[in-house]
């Protein structure tokens, strides 16, 4: 009895701290495909000489089971295409082969381009958004990276902030 009640004890104090770490770690996915998309944005910049919020002109290829969905919040640079985010992506066929099943919130409902913070296009400057439920409550991990690279956690959905 005594070795089950340790046992239960332990449990209690490692089960918390390891779906922490791994929310942590399902949080990274958002930072590496934000910066992919930031790189790829530089790249179709040095050719084109404007930014895009069309993630087709960018060549963008996910593969398996993303938890976030990534794009912008403006469709019309340098002209309205319906593929600013992975979502519109992937129902234009493009993008890929990615499952948007794991892409939800807390309830089971497919994220779209409403749950993104805000990150326009222009022609001169560009913000890319990700955003995904990495622990299963109702709040929304959201991030955006912009044309300086600079990367910001805009709302955490870890209770420890982290």
């Amino acid at each position: 009895m005594v070795a089950l009640a340790i046992l239960s004890a332990l449990a209690t104090l490692a089960i918390p701290r390891l779906l922490a770490f791994r929310a942590r770690a399902l949080r990274s996915e958002a930072q590496t495909h934000l910066a992919f998309i930031a790189k790829a944005e530089q790249i179709y910049f040095g050719d084109q000489r404007v930014f895009t919020d069309d993630l087709g002109r960018l060549n963008l290829a996910l593969s398996g089971s993303p938890r976030y969905l990534y794009g912008f919040t403006t469709d019309a640079t340098p002209s309205q295409s319906a593929r600013n985010d992975t979502a519109e992506l992937l129902a234009s066929g493009g993008g890929g082969t990615f499952s948007p099943t794991q892409m939800v919130d807390a309830f089971g409902v497919l994220l779209t381009e409403v749950a993104l913070p805000p990150a326009p296009v222009t022609p001169t400057t560009f913000c890319v958004a990700a955003v995904g439920n990495a622990d299963a409550d109702p709040v929304l991990d959201q991030w955006t990276v912009s044309q300086d690279g600079i990367v910001v956690n805009v709302v955490s959905d870890l209770e420890d902030g982290l």
